[in-house]
Order: C-alpha cells, then structure tokens, then sequence
C-alpha cells in the first residue's frame, strides 16, 4: 500500500512542476464496463487496452464507496497494481479476493479504480494529465439459487402514484440492478421514458421509487426497463406490475 500510496504522490508532483498542459484523452481502458467477481474463484483477471502511441503508467485500487480516497479499504489485492502498458498494447492484472465477512446472501458492491499517467517526449515541455476511471465490481457468493440473465422475473413495479408522477419498483433478488431506460407505454404509444442519468441502481432485496411524467390512467399500461447485463450489454425487459 505504500508503494502505491507513493506512486499517486509522484503523479501529482508531476502534474504540479511541469509547466503546460497536455491536452488529451483518456486512452487507456479496461476490458468490460464492470466486474463480477465469483466467491468460487481464486482469482479474476482484469484486462487493460491502449489506444495510445506513446506507453502510459496504470495504477489501481479498490474502494468500498465510489467517493472514497485513493487509499485501498476493500478486501481485495490486484497484482500487479502499477505497471506500464505500451503503445497500442494489452496488459492483464489478477483481482483476488483477501477473505472477509461479506454477505453470503447477496452481491456486495465496490469500486475499482484505476489512474493512467501517459509518458510525454524528453523534449517536450508539456503537464502531463492523470485519468481516473471506476468501475463497479460486484462480489457474488456462489449458490445464491437465482439466475442474472432472468432478472425480469424478479422486478415488480407499482404503479399507484403515476398520476403523480412516481412509481416503486421492487428488485427481488440478490443481484444489483443497474437501469439505464425506463419506458412507460400506453396502446403502443410511449407516454413516459427516463434515461441513465434519470435512473439508480436498485440494491439486492430492495425497492426505489422513480420520478417519472405524471399519468392519470395507470390502467393497462406497458412497462419495460433496460438494464445492464453481467457482459456490459444492455437487456430490456419487461416489467411484472403489483
């Protein structure tokens, strides 16, 4: 942990004293838009690729809430957790879970996070700009007895506030659920849709209430939500109504 601790140091320190900024993007990416990390497995490989022509330093670490510091508080180590990626090149770490009391009913939610410090030319006399990116990883214990590529059959949605523009949805599973549309139909004719940004993550066993545009009729109405698959890809479903 020091070593790392002393390596994000280095990153600031470097954005701190060379003199102008390095105008550019983020070009190196993790493989998958989240993790899923089995209670079954010894390790789950995390794999890097870079779109850059110059090689660039990853640093990683886990935190168990997204606005968390840089300092690791979850039970999991990376190897290795800094390292050079070249130009246009892959790189693989191992993710492997230390022990802990964690629910053995239901996935627990933290983050990984990872800083990319591009290289810059001798000659250049540029800042060079650190890259955060988070991604979800989700620790599911094994032989939970539900299935994550059926979640509709576990989602109930109530509709009894739409005329005030709420509705409850009820999430009956272990898994997070991660939506990223909401559509509300009436004889085939969209009469209420919420993007991501709009949309919460839903917790195992739980319930969230959505804002959504006010109806007065909830009668026969169609309901079906998009959400995020263990791929990263969206699925859309839906909904059972109460």
């Amino acid at each position: 942990m020091f070593f790392s601790l002393s390596v994000r140091k280095l990153f600031l320190y470097t954005l701190l004293f060379i003199s102008t900024i390095h105008a550019a993007s983020a070009s190196v990416i993790l493989i998958g838009t989240r993790i899923i990390y089995p209670s079954d497995k010894q390790t789950v490989d995390l794999k890097f690729r870079s779109s850059d022509n110059v090689p660039s330093v990853i640093n990683i670490w886990i935190n168990r809430k997204e606005t968390s510091s840089g300092s690791d508080d979850a039970p999991f180590v990376v190897t290795p957790s800094i390292f050079r990626i070249d130009p246009n090149k892959g790189q693989s770490a191992k993710l492997m879970f230390t022990g802990g009391d964690l629910p053995g009913d239901r996935e627990t939610l933290f983050f990984l996070n990872f800083v990319q410090l591009p290289a810059s030319s001798k000659n250049e006399n540029k800042l060079l700009v650190s890259y955060k990116s988070t991604v979800k990883l989700f620790y599911r214990p094994t032989g939970l007895g539900y299935d994550s590529e059926k979640l509709d059959t576990y989602l109930k949605a109530d509709l009894r506030n739409l005329s005030v523009g709420e509705i409850s949805i009820t999430n009956n599973s272990p898994f997070y659920i991660t939506p990223t549309k909401l559509q509300i139909a009436k004889n085939g004719k969209v009469i209420s849709l919420n993007q991501e940004t709009e949309l919460s993550m839903i917790k195992p066993f739980s319930s969230n209430v959505f804002r959504v545009k006010p109806y007065s009729n909830a009668s026969d109405v169609a309901l079906s939500i998009s959400l995020i698959n263990d791929l990263g890809g969206i699925s859309t479903y839906k909904i059972t109504l109460k």
